[in-house]
This record gives structure tokens, sequence and C-alpha cells, in this order.
């Protein structure tokens, strides 16, 4: 995506060859979403405006107005099982933080986070959200069912949980702004396993307007990954190595030893 003074501008390219397949025309908002792709369509959402389009040819198949004229940049949506999880960033954030139905684009109701939530299919049936909000700028970690909105468990850490949390599996992870990481039966909400990585855990962030972005927290081929300040904590299979220069994070192999390793951070 580009911005500029007329607008935003969403953009398929070829993975491969890097041929533009489509783009749109500018978008009224500006902000630091990035695009989210559902069953069938691409969702952005800017300040107080929100879009859905066509997967394959880019058309536009709808645009919401909420009728405000900045909310100064929202949040990439989340999209789960026919809703669009939508934090608009507003001062009010019980009223613009709000679930779309993602086939008209219809406000459903309203939404409580500070950060982007997380779902989980439970093998046993029905479905758990996972919201982190309650004492800004912290806040616990609650886990709802998406069919009825009850609350199932909540989780306060250290009482300074700060990242947005992830799902793993059946395990839910959550950082601390103490540096605190923790596991949880996702579930039950049992914490399985915790550390301190040695740093802070920022915010997630995806906004263009400020200097300094956050990274959240990530995870894949059975690597979780951990941004903590100056150092990137990586976890593999019981192993763990804290890398200082978050630009070049280490390759992790089974084969290392399992002491934890942190270098110094590098500065340019």
């Amino acid at each position: 995506m580009t911005a500029s003074a007329d607008g935003v501008t969403l953009y398929a390219i070829d993975e491969v060859t890097g041929i533009v397949n489509w783009k749109t025309p500018a978008l009224k908002g500006a902000g630091g979403s990035a695009a989210t792709v559902g069953a069938d369509g691409v969702y952005v959402t800017y300040d107080c405006q929100y879009y859905k389009f066509d997967t394959a040819t880019g058309a536009p198949l709808w645009h919401a107005d909420r009728g405000c004229s900045s909310g100064g940049g929202a949040h990439t949506p989340v999209y789960d099982r026919g809703n669009l999880y939508v934090r608009d960033d507003r001062e009010s954030r019980d009223d613009w933080d709000v679930v779309v139905n993602a086939a008209n684009g219809h406000i459903k109701q309203p939404m409580q986070t500070y950060a982007t939530p997380a779902f989980w299919k439970n093998p046993a049936g029905g479905s758990l959200e996972f919201t982190r909000y309650n004492s800004y700028p912290f806040g616990n970690v609650y886990a709802a069912n998406t069919r009825t909105g009850e609350t199932v468990w909540s989780f306060s850490g250290d009482g300074h949980l700060s990242s947005a949390p992830i799902i793993v599996n059946d395990t839910l992870v959550v950082g601390s702004g103490t540096g605190e990481l923790y596991l949880l039966d996702a579930a039950t909400g049992e914490e399985r396993w915790s550390t301190n990585v040695g740093a802070p855990i920022q915010f997630s962030g995806e906004q263009s307007c400020c200097e300094t972005i956050y990274a959240g927290l990530g995870a894949g081929e059975d690597t979780l990954l951990i941004p903590a300040s100056n150092l990137l904590a990586a976890y593999v299979s019981g192993k763990s190595r804290q890398v200082g220069d978050t630009r070049s994070p280490a390759r992790i192999s089974k084969k290392e030893k399992p002491e934890a390793k942190r270098l110094p951070a590098q500065r340019s």
C-alpha cells in the first residue's frame, strides 16, 4: 500500500512475478492498517473508514463510513469466521473498537481491547476470543465464548501484560512490560510455562504515525519469536537464545545447546 495527500492505494501483487494484478483508486482515510485476507475478500480499515475488496479482481464490495473526520489511523483488522474485528484509534475505545459483519460491513457490536485479538477453535467444540484490556496501558487477558460473549477465564500475570496475545496450537502466548513471557492453556487459562526474556516486551503496534513501531509476538516453523526492546528472544523445542540486533536474528536449529545466550545490542 502507498499513501499520499489524496488517500491510500491498495495493491495486489503476484508473489512470483511481482506483477501488479490490480490496485484500488485512492481510498478515503489514512493510517497504519495493513490488508487482511478473509474467506471471501480483502479488508483494510482506516480512521472511520472500512473497506472490503474482491480478492481476485480488486472490485469494491462494500465501504463503511462512520461519519467522522480522523481518528489518527486505525490498526490492521482481524478476520475470524465471518466477522471483522476493527480497532479504530479513537479516544473512546469502547465506542470505536467494533465487530463488523464481514459480509456487508454493518457494525454488530462494540469490542473492548487494547491489542489485536486472537482466536482459537476448541477441538471439543466452540471457539474463544482472546483480548487484552482492563487498565490501560496494561491489562488482563480475557477469554470469551465467541457465540455468547461470556467470559470463560481471565489472566493478569504480573499485572503488566503488554503484548497482543497470540495462539500457537492450543497455547496462548502473552508478554509483559517487565519482560515476563507466559504460555497458557488456551482452554482453561492455566499457566503452562513462564520465563523472563531479559528486557521489557513492548506494546504491539502497526501505526505509521509514530517514530518507533514495535513488532508483536510471532510464531512459525516450531519457533516462537519475542521482540523485547533491543533483544529478540527465540524459543525452539526447549532451547532459547536472545539476539541483540533485531535486524539480524540468529538461525536456531534443534542441534544447538539448550542454554540461553544473550548478545549485546549492536549499534550502527
